[in-house]
């Protein structure tokens, strides 16, 4: 099992990743933490969640040049924002403007 895949099928993660997405887009150019993040996400989705599932859906996002994150050079901690392909991916409708409840 990859890390912050935690037994979720293909809708779920990608649910996951819609609204971490929207959530950086939606605060641009604020960085959140994971936490922050967790946080803000949890009253989109119909399902329960951790950080580690939020640090999957970001290390996606990362790689495909959707966010970034800055460390605090006192502490260590990432601050993760948007970046401007991001919030153009997210303007241009190429995300649900909110994750559609799954159906089971």
């Amino acid at each position: 099992m990859a890390i912050g895949d935690l037994g979720r099928g293909q809708p779920d993660r990608e649910m996951v990743r819609h609204a971490v997405i929207e959530c950086l887009a939606a605060r641009h150019p604020a960085a959140l933490t994971v936490p922050g993040i967790l946080r803000r996400v949890r009253v989109e989705l119909d399902f329960s969640l951790d950080e580690r599932e939020v640090d999957g859906a970001l290390a996606l996002l990362f790689d495909k040049g959707l966010v970034t994150f800055e460390t605090d050079h006192l502490g260590g901690s990432k601050y993760w924002r948007a970046t401007a392909e991001g919030v153009l991916y997210v303007e241009r409708g190429q995300v649900p403007s909110r994750p559609q409840h799954r159906v089971d």
